[in-house]
C-alpha cells in the first residue's frame, strides 16, 4: 500500500485515531466556513451588480434630460432655417 512516500501507510494506520478524527472535524469546519464566506461574497457581488445597473440607468436618464434641456440653436437673425 505504500507508494514510496509513506502517505498511504500513514493514512491507513491513523484513519481511526482520535487525532485523525479531530483533524477531519477541524478541516470540515474550515470547509463549512469557507462555503459560508463564498456565499456571502456571492451575495455581495450580486448586490454590486444590481447597484451598477441602477447607476447605469440613472446615467442614461440624466443624459437624456440634459440632451432635452439644451437650448435650440438659433440663426444669426433670430429666424429658424
Amino acid at each position: 500500500m505504500d507508494s514510496g512516500n509513506g502517505i498511504l501507510t500513514r493514512h491507513a494506520t491513523t484513519a481511526g485515531t482520535p487525532d485523525a478524527t479531530a483533524e477531519t472535524a477541524a478541516l470540515n469546519a474550515k470547509i463549512d466556513g469557507l462555503k459560508a464566506q463564498l456565499s456571502l461574497m456571492r451575495e455581495a457581488l450580486d448586490d454590486a451588480k444590481e447597484e451598477r445597473t441602477a447607476w447605469q440607468k440613472q446615467v442614461v436618464t440624466s443624459q437624456q434630460l440634459l440632451a432635452d434641456a439644451t437650448p435650440k440653436r438659433r440663426s444669426w437673425f433670430g429666424f429658424r432655417g
